[in-house]
């Protein structure tokens, strides 16, 4: 039976962490430890933990201060157990796992053992009620790509990643100064150093939209979305160059190129024409690759 290390940050998420809780508790055909890191809780999260903690032996909790949702995964990354584990996955704190998400992952990468390997797989969104209100599911036409994943900026929850040990070797290897999303950053990671990245179309999680959500696929303010957007944009490039820092070692000649290029544009016309012309024979939608030169042209990614 697979050994599967959940690593779950939380924060002021009372009202939902014990069905997700309980969801992680019950994956069938696995055996599962939960790492949990609190990022500062002034609700009763904390106390909702400790409490499983009593009745749960396979619950690791720590308490630290605020280091925001990245920050806070970065940490369980580095801080998480490698040697007992033949997978690892993030979790979210106000979701719904269906019984079967982390079996149904083990049976899809389970044979890559040498190269690092990412799945991740369809949502089932749904409401604070739980109930169905769509779904999510980004095409591994666009997943499987580094240059189309730092173009849209990855379109991978989190909370659907399963993978493996040579993944998370490498993710401990880097201590990055610019990281948007740690997800994000677990994404491109495995494309950078030659991993594979696996789409399952199929859902095996409720992924619940209320108004706390860090991220979410329900509408938000069109101030909130813009400002958010220029938050993670300003950090991108900075974010593609740390990968550089880290993990050149690993990459083939192409994805060097691109981390290069998309590093350093800002600071050569050579360098932006370069980029765009990539871009032009990517499989980006054409407003996907008009939207995105716009950026380079701009500087704004």
């Amino acid at each position: 039976m697979s050994k599967i290390l959940v690593m779950m940050s939380t924060y002021n998420g009372s009202l939902y962490i014990k069905e997700q809780l309980d969801s992680v508790i019950n994956q069938k055909e696995v055996d599962v430890d939960i790492f949990i890191r609190d990022d500062g809780s002034s609700d009763k999260t904390i106390s909702i933990i400790k409490e499983y903690c009593k009745n749960c032996n396979n619950i690791h909790f720590e308490q630290g201060d605020n280091l925001k949702p990245s920050g806070s995964f970065m940490w369980l990354i580095q801080n998480s157990a490698i040697q007992n584990y033949d997978y690892f996955a993030f979790c979210d704190q106000d979701d719904v796992w269906l019984e079967d998400k982390l079996i149904s992952a083990v049976k899809q990468i389970k044979d890559y053992d040498k190269i690092p390997v990412l799945y991740y797989c369809a949502t089932c969104n749904v409401d604070k009620e739980l109930n169905a209100i769509g779904s999510l599911y980004t095409d591994t036409v666009h997943t499987t790509s580094l240059l189309d994943s730092i173009a849209t900026g990855s379109l991978i929850p989190g909370c659907t990643m399963v993978f493996n040990k040579e993944l998370m070797h490498l993710l401990k290897q880097g201590s990055p100064c610019f990281v948007t999303m740690h997800d994000t950053w677990a994404h491109l990671i495995c494309l950078s150093c030659g991993g594979t990245v696996i789409g399952d179309s199929t859902p095996h999680i409720l992924y619940r939209q209320h108004e706390n959500n860090v991220i979410g696929s329900m509408k938000k303010n069109v101030f909130e979305r813009i400002a958010r957007a220029k938050r993670i944009e300003n950090k991108f490039s900075l974010m593609v160059s740390e990968i550089g820092k880290y993990y050149k070692s690993y990459m083939s000649k192409d994805n060097k190129e691109i981390i290069n290029l998309v590093s350093n544009y800002k600071h050569s016309l050579l360098l932006k024409f370069k980029l765009i012309l990539k871009i032009q024979r990517s499989s980006l939608s054409n407003s996907g690759k008009c939207f995105f030169i716009l950026k380079i042209i701009y500087g704004c990614f």
